[in-house]
Order: C-alpha cells, then structure tokens, then sequence
C-alpha cells in the first residue's frame, strides 16, 4: 500500500524459516520465487504492484547492472526500508542479514530503486514471471529485482558472505511488515540522488557535460563536489576525442580507475556507442605471455607506418597513413595428458577494416567473443576504433595493450 502523504510503501510478508546462519541471498521474495530456502521474507504482493506504488510516489525506476554491456554499478534512488516481526519494533532490513566474516549485522545503506522490468504494454513486471527470481530484495547485484545493494556485489563474489541474522526468525510464516521510504534529500539538494553525467576527454584535459575542459584534478573536484555538496551519485559516461593517441587513453582510464569505487564515490558506467568500456585499456600485462593465458583469442597488432617519401622526395608525416594491421590466429594442440597445450601461429595482414573482420570471422575461436589489441601508444584512436567497430558485433570484449 502507497501512502503519498507518508511518502512509505507498505508489504505485507511472512518469515520463511530459514536458520539464521543460512545463506540468504535475497532479503524479500514473490510468493511464486521458489527461493524461499534462501530468502528471509516472501510477499504474496505482486511485483508490479510494488512498481506501481513507487511511481504513484514519484520516485523514477533506476538500472540494473548490465555485465555485457559493461555496466558494472547499479543506478537508482536510494530507499530506506524497515522490517517488524510479528508485531515487534522496526528494524533495518538489512539488519536481518549478517556478514559471514564478521557475524555483524549489516549496517544500514539503503536500497537502490531498479524498478524491474515491464513488458510492453507496462501491465506485467518481470520480476513476477517464473523464469526470474522473484527478486524483490536480494543481497547480492541482482539483474531482474525491484531493488538492489548500493555497492557492487557480484553474485559469484558475495556468495556465502550473506547469512540470515541472529536476528531473523527461526519459523516459517511470521507475519513481517516491510516499510519503504525514499530517503530525505538534503534541504538545497537536487530532487535526485542519481546524476548521469557525460565525462569526454580532451586533448587540453576532461569535459563535464558539454562544458569547456579543464585539468583532470579540477575535473574530479568537481565531480567530488556533486557527492560531497549536492549529496549526489554521479554515474560517468567515458568518452575521448578521437585525435588522441592510445597513451593519452591509458593514462586517462589508470586515473579513473584509482576513483571508480564506493570510496570516492564516483561510478563509471557502460561506455557510450562506439567506445570500449574505460578499462579495456587496463588488462593484465601477463597476458601478453601467450602461456600465460587460460584461452587463446585471437590477437589484433597494428604498427603506425614510418615516414615515406614522395615523388619530389619529400618527407610524408607517418601520423597520416594508415596503421599496418596484422591478425594474429593462434591454434592450441592438446598431446596426451600435457597440462598445457602447443602453439601454432598464423599471421594475416589485414589493411582495411572490412579485411580485418573478414578474417576474424574466419579464423577466430568458436565461443570466444574476445579481441586482444596490440597499439603503439602513439597510435590517434581515430585510426584503432574502426577496427574495434568491425568487430563489435562478433567480439565486444576487448583487451588493448599498449606499447
């Protein structure tokens, strides 16, 4: 039930039984989930009602994460919740829940507002359907829920950290009564704690929004600023002129790296159209040992040209021609029990784009939609992207290397 006044909304649950020390990887779910030996709480409630409640409160539906697009943090409005069993005092929800190294109760956070997912005809959110969860609350980042944790928590990562409370009740069917809140804005703050904002690189330093660049210390100032003076979440949308070279790329995504956490605050979020996300330029440097490699992608090496001389014996600047493009095939042999396999190498030269993607449509490994890239750091990344672009479609996890 949605209270406009209160600014609350009201589930009605019950305990689902499970021992507190059990992994409960869901705080509350649908009563059709089928999750129940690892949830605190289920509702008969329907998750579109749920949706529909938030937005007779006015607060917008967020996103999930998104991992094959890159999106790594979740956005949404954050809510504060509160859980009373069987009558007893309210408590934070995530209070109900307990850090297996620790044995400490969760401290509260909030929750951030996803929304789930509707169908077209916005009459069925998807988290009521069978083939999901039925997550309503999960403890872990959770793709298809009405809420999610405001911090990154891979389910793979937090598996078995997240333990029912000594708190929670030990018998099925208790009656719980679960409280949403939007949270209190500070008085003078934006109505919206969510700020999706355009971060471009320049050559003379990161513009914010369109605006004219500035050094990158003042740029993160001022992005601090929204978290620290307007109680914001700025969510980074990375993007760099194409006249830079791949060194300026790298040096720029080492720094956004250092502030992309909960601890400075700042979240980037999948790439923009046509740009890899901001830590491909960052992969682990042992894998430049083939060895070294759990799998074999095929490998993308482009050289700039040196300097040539025309007809009148002038000297051609090297930065105008085009890079000299060389794909890299690399096959495994498995011999008898060896733990580690042969490996053979063929060498394509691919000139053009549209010659690159034609043979890594050939050559490359079944079910391996990754790309390894070898640039010269002096490379402009307006000579790299149409070659990224060719691939995009067939292999959107790229590793670059730059020399």
């Amino acid at each position: 039930m949605a209270d406009r006044e209160e600014r609350s909304v009201r589930v009605d649950a019950w305990s689902t039984g499970i021992a507190p020390g059990a992994i409960a990887e869901f705080l509350l779910i649908t009563a059709n989930s089928g999750h129940d030996y690892e949830a605190l709480f289920q509702t008969s409630a329907f998750a579109s009602d749920i949706a529909r409640a938030f937005a007779f409160l006015g607060v917008p539906a967020g996103r999930p994460v998104d991992f094959p697009r890159f999106r790594f943090w979740s956005a949404g409005e954050r809510i504060e919740a509160e859980a009373s069993v069987a009558g007893g005092a309210p408590a934070p929800l995530e209070s109900f829940v307990m850090d297996a190294a620790t044995k400490a109760p969760r401290a509260p956070e909030g929750l951030l507002w996803i929304g789930g997912t509707w169908d077209e005809a916005h009459a069925t959110n998807a988290v009521d359907g069978v083939a999901g969860p039925g997550s309503i609350v999960p403890s872990y980042n959770e793709t298809l829920s009405l809420f999610d944790v405001p911090r990154r928590a891979p389910q793979g990562e937090v598996y078995e950290t997240r333990l029912a409370g000594t708190n929670a009740p030990a018998e099925p069917y208790a009656a719980v009564r679960i409280v949403f809140r939007p949270e209190r804005r500070p008085a003078g703050a934006p109505p919206l704690r969510v700020r999706d904002v355009a971060l471009r690189l320049a050559p003379d330093g990161f513009s914010i929004d369109g605006a004219a660049p500035v050094p990158p210390a003042e740029a993160l100032k001022a992005l601090q600023a929204m978290r620290t003076d307007l109680a914001q979440d700025p969510y980074l949308s990375f993007s760099w002129d194409g006249a830079l070279s791949c060194a300026d790329v790298k040096a720029a995504a080492m720094l956004l790296s250092m502030v992309d956490s909960e601890e400075h605050g700042l979240r980037v979020d999948c790439p923009p159209e046509g740009f890899p996300y901001y830590k491909a330029f960052l992969p682990p440097d042992a894998w430049r040992d083939r060895a070294k490699r759990f799998s074999q992608p095929c490998e993308l090496r482009l050289a700039v040209p040196g300097p040539t001389t025309n007809e009148s014996g002038q000297v051609a600047a090297a930065g105008n021609a085009a890079p000299q493009g060389t794909l890299v095939a690399i096959t495994e042999h498995w011999k008898d029990e060896s733990l580690t396999p042969d490996l053979t190498f063929e060498e394509i030269s691919v000139p053009t784009p549209a010659v690159f993607a034609e043979a890594l449509a050939e050559k490359a490994p079944p079910n391996l939609p990754a790309l390894l890239v070898f640039v010269p750091g002096s490379l402009p990344w307006s000579a790299l992207a149409p070659y990224l672009d060719a691939a995009r479609a067939t292999h959107p996890i790229v590793q670059i290397f730059v020399d």
